[in-house]
């Protein structure tokens, strides 16, 4: 039996006779979606890659052992067909399979652990030396005293091999979270730092070193709810982007400012800052840029039984790509609007539109206008025991001096808990 169609096989004997076997929740959830898209805005805006036909579901199986205590089993298949780039296309295969369950209980103190293990494999049509297979692996230690501070200590292996090139990497890594509350609450402070150590085949080993720390302040003013900041730096490499098909290492810097506000019960505000510069080992796309957004949100309607939810937002960025990528720097303006119905314990109904404005200084031939429009669809039945849904979204594609695209992506859901 071939592996998508065991696993898929597997997930849905669970379901059926989850019940009787385990005690506790169960649940399934699992979703199909086909289209059209592009991998730009998933290398900060750079069109990288052309446009490409996807077809991708996912199947996770979770069951509640206990109070504390679960587990899942989850498997994702993805295929993506380039209109062009045909070394690029690829089909992805993925397992998981994760626990959750304490360790040692007392009080308001408690330890607990969430092991993950996934096997990943990306196979490429006439591309062989670029198929690879992962195998991941982390084992935390979660020490939590209530309302007041944790500790988790993080363990874990990466692992990915190329059958067909001398490109073997084997990452083993250690991370140490530490949050804090203070002043009855208001104040949240965190912090991290990961060590990585990466032995490659046929190329120098590295040492990643990556920290960050954020803190979250309630303010609860007559115009200010709360005001959070967080900051992050570090090594990394692409490949650890689902979407992307490359393998570059690159350093960071990333820091972020973010207020949120509610006039009155019914209008709330958010402000964010953020700041991001990368600079590769050896590919010439650095950039730095920011990103600046304002998001509002209103209750126009409210009854025992039915909500009305606006929401409009405004999104500016400017990233600038120095060196040969210098044509890739560009200034954008987003306008994004969304109304979304609730029927309680019934459906919901989501719409929504997005303008993006792309204005590139360097070269104006680049110069282009989306415009998106979104739905969303939700049912629920047997006491929202199940919720089946699907999500659409169309995109056009407005260039100045080439053929104008148009991307649609449809996405089926159901989520069973029993």
């Amino acid at each position: 039996m071939k592996k998508p169609l065991f696993i898929f096989t597997l997930l849905l004997f669970l379901s059926f006779f989850g019940p009787p076997v385990f005690a506790g929740d169960s649940a399934i959830d699992t979703y199909y979606e086909f289209g059209r898209r592009s991998n730009q805005g998933l290398v900060e805006e750079e069109d990288l890659s052309d446009e490409f036909n996807l077809s991708k579901y996912n199947i996770k199986f979770s069951q509640k052992l206990k109070k504390d205590t679960s587990f899942y089993i989850k498997y994702q298949y993805y295929n993506k067909d380039y209109d062009t780039l045909e070394n690029l296309d690829n089909i992805y295969n993925a397992t998981g399979l994760g626990f959750d369950a304490p360790i040692y209980s007392s009080g308001d103190f408690s330890i607990k652990t969430s092991p993950d293990l996934e096997f990943k494999e990306k196979t490429y049509m006439d591309s062989k030396n670029l198929d690879y297979e992962q195998i991941k692996f982390d084992l935390p230690l979660i020490f939590k005293k209530e309302s007041d501070w944790a500790v988790k200590i993080l363990g874990g292996i990466n692992s990915y091999h190329y059958p067909d090139a001398p490109k073997d990497q084997l990452k083993l890594n250690s991370k140490l979270d530490i949050s804090k509350k203070l002043f009855d609450d208001k104040l949240d402070l965190s912090a991290f730092y990961k060590l990585q150590w990466i032995d490659r085949e046929k190329i120098d080993n590295r040492l990643e070193r990556t920290y960050g720390a954020s803190a979250a302040l309630k303010v609860d003013s007559k115009f200010v709810k709360d005001i959070e900041t967080g900051l992050e730096q570090g090594m990394d490499n692409t490949i650890i982007y689902e979407e992307r098909d490359d393998s570059f290492d690159y350093k960071y810097l990333n820091w972020y400012l973010k207020t949120r506000h509610e006039f009155f019960d019914k209008l709330k505000a958010m402000v964010k800052y953020t700041d991001l510069t990368r600079n590769y080992a050896d590919f010439n796309h650095n950039y730095d840029g920011f990103i600046l957004e304002n998001g509002w949100e209103f209750r126009a309607h409210e009854t025992k039984d039915s909500t009305l939810d606006l929401k409009l937002a405004y999104m500016h960025k400017q990233f600038r790509y120095p060196y040969v990528s210098n044509p890739f720097s560009f200034h954008n303006n987003n306008i994004f609007s969304e109304a979304e119905f609730t029927k309680k314990d019934d459906w919901r109904v989501t719409v929504g539109s997005d303008v993006r404005f792309y204005d590139y200084q360097a070269r104006s031939t680049n110069n282009k206008i989306y415009y998106i429009e979104r739905i969303s669809i939700e049912k629920y039945l047997f006491k929202k025991s199940l919720v089946v849904g699907f999500d659409y979204k169309n995109t056009y594609k407005n260039f100045l001096h080439k053929t104008d695209i148009i991307e649609d992506l449809l996405r089926l859901r159901v989520n069973y808990v029993f």
